[in-house]
């Protein structure tokens, strides 16, 4: 995996994806330390980066999706 995001990423294919967990309160969430240290182990971390998007708006979210470093996400409450 690591070899094909760095191949990518030198073709100019990709910038750094974002992975996101959506919701309000989400501030404890250990989620972007226990993925980001995934993306670590496995040698995609330049490339790739988990966080949090603290909000209860689906317009938020939606904006947030049509990023296009938007890989994928997490939904939790209130969403």
């Amino acid at each position: 995996a690591a070899n094909v995001h760095a191949l990518r990423a030198q073709l100019g294919c990709v910038d750094v994806g974002k992975f996101f967990l959506f919701g309000q309160p989400i501030q404890r969430s250990p989620s972007p330390t226990m993925h980001n240290a995934a993306f670590s182990a496995i040698g995609v971390s330049q490339y790739l980066r988990y966080e949090l998007c603290e909000t209860s708006s689906l317009e938020e979210v939606l904006r947030r999706c049509d990023d296009p470093c938007f890989v994928g996400g997490n939904v939790t409450i209130p969403l």
